[in-house]
């Protein structure tokens, strides 16, 4: 509403501007054949055209356009009235108009913590973040995080990477070596689950986080953890053979009865 009342004050005032201009310079023109001096005349008519010269350009210079990979935000009242990507915007009597990148961010992170078994892991990761378009998203994001400046993006960044770590850290204490190896969806979901909604708040949405990596801190842990595996899947390559070598032998034995049926066929004809 305040924004809409602000562009037809601006626009009802440039338009009168500018017909002001114009009507002056007409009556300069008029003097001119009624015999006012020469001089007075130009100087009137020089006035009425820089006079409308001026609306037209405080018109034009209202209007903003923001670049392809960058947001447009118009607050009006300390409220966001309009917000979007690459938008042109005219900016009324009592608007402001904000720019920030859209760019998408990725933050790492790294956590240790020991198991349900007391043996410490190192899980490594990244989460990816957007601005949050929903509602309001796009201006709780430049009004907490520093007008999205190189400052801002520090340090968001940084916050959202200590919440990952400590997320998981929660996660890790209360899972099996096994479990945290094998189970990284848990973690992922966990993460996205706890920090939705309280990154919402800060205009941040949360497009995907992923588990990269998880460490056995202790080499001889680690050691004995691929011994275990390289023990089973000897022994599965051993049962495998063994079951084939029966299968084979089977099917050996059951060719040969039939070789001697029919060879005891032949010799009672």
């Amino acid at each position: 509403m305040n924004s809409h009342r602000g562009q037809t004050i601006v626009g009802t005032t440039v338009l009168g501007l500018g017909l002001l201009g114009v009507c002056l310079s007409g009556a300069c023109i008029v003097g001119m054949g009624s015999g006012i001096p020469l001089a007075q005349a130009i100087v009137g008519l020089v006035c009425g055209i820089l006079l409308a010269c001026l609306s037209i350009w405080s018109w034009i210079s209202r209007w903003v356009t923001g670049k392809a990979n960058e947001w447009i935000l118009v607050v009006s009242n300390g409220r966001m009235v309009k917000a979007g990507v690459g938008l042109t915007v005219f900016r009324g009597l009592y608007d402001q108009v904000v720019a920030f990148p859209s760019v998408i961010q990725k933050v790492s992170w790294s956590a240790e913590q020991v198991s349900k078994e007391v043996q410490g892991l190192r899980v490594s990761g990244f989460c990816i973040w957007s601005i949050n378009r929903i509602d309001d998203g796009p201006f709780k994001a430049y009004r907490y995080l520093d007008g999205l400046s190189t400052k801002g993006l520090a340090s968001a960044n940084d916050n959202l990477a200590r919440m990952c770590e400590s997320i998981i850290r929660s996660a890790v204490a209360s899972m099996s070596i096994d479990e945290v190896i094998r189970n990284r969806e848990a973690m992922r979901e966990k993460v996205k689950h706890d920090m939705g909604s309280i990154v919402t708040g800060w205009g941040v949405w949360l497009e995907t986080v992923e588990v990269t990596e998880v460490t056995v801190c202790s080499r001889s842990l680690f050691e004995d953890l691929q011994v275990e595996f390289r023990q089973q899947s000897r022994q599965a390559a051993e049962i495998t053979k063994l079951a084939t070598r029966e299968r084979i032998d089977e099917a050996t034995l059951q060719s040969n009865m039939k070789v001697r049926m029919m060879m005891m066929d032949v010799t009672e004809v």
